[in-house]
């Protein structure tokens, strides 16, 4: 993946109503860091490489939801390299995909067309990177600072 271009947004820093709805309809703890990878427009083997990178660079508890459509069959690939009880899972993009961007700490696009698509909520920084390893690098940084100031990667819903 080095030498492409990598597409990364960070949620806001405080905790908005939107992002605690999202996460306790999905029914995920805000203090679990979620990485979601909006794959519309990239290949398979370019979403394999940023949720590989992103597995193997991070710690703690999270999970990586893969946002693709039902035709692409980046699903299939996705549940078949990584295998059902990993913390890498595919959504099929339909309703519930805003809630995902809503819930997420960090999104990562392989498309920098991406940035169009779906809208972003308020206090959204984006940024794109030339390399999936300066992306990670940035989002980690971007999660820490956020757990320093009380953000909701720190708090669990109650």
């Amino acid at each position: 993946m080095n030498g492409n271009t990598v597409f990364l947004r960070c949620m806001a820093c405080e905790d908005t109503p939107e992002r605690v709805s999202a996460r306790e309809y999905l029914l995920i703890p805000l203090s679990k860091t979620v990485y979601v990878v909006l794959a519309e427009g990239a290949s398979p083997r370019a979403v394999v490489s940023i949720c590989e990178s992103v597995a193997g660079s991070v710690s703690g508890d999270f999970s990586i939801y893969v946002c693709c459509s039902r035709e692409s069959g980046i699903g299939d690939v996705v549940k078949e390299h990584f295998g059902e009880n990993s913390p890498v899972r595919p959504i099929v993009i339909g309703n519930k995909t805003g809630m995902y961007v809503s819930a997420a700490d960090v999104i990562f696009s392989a498309s920098t067309e991406a940035d169009r698509k779906p809208p972003m909520p308020e206090g959204t920084f984006s940024r794109v990177y030339r390399s999936i390893g300066a992306a990670i690098t940035a989002a980690k940084k971007f999660i820490s600072a956020r757990r320093k100031a009380g953000g909701c990667a720190g708090k669990t819903v109650s």
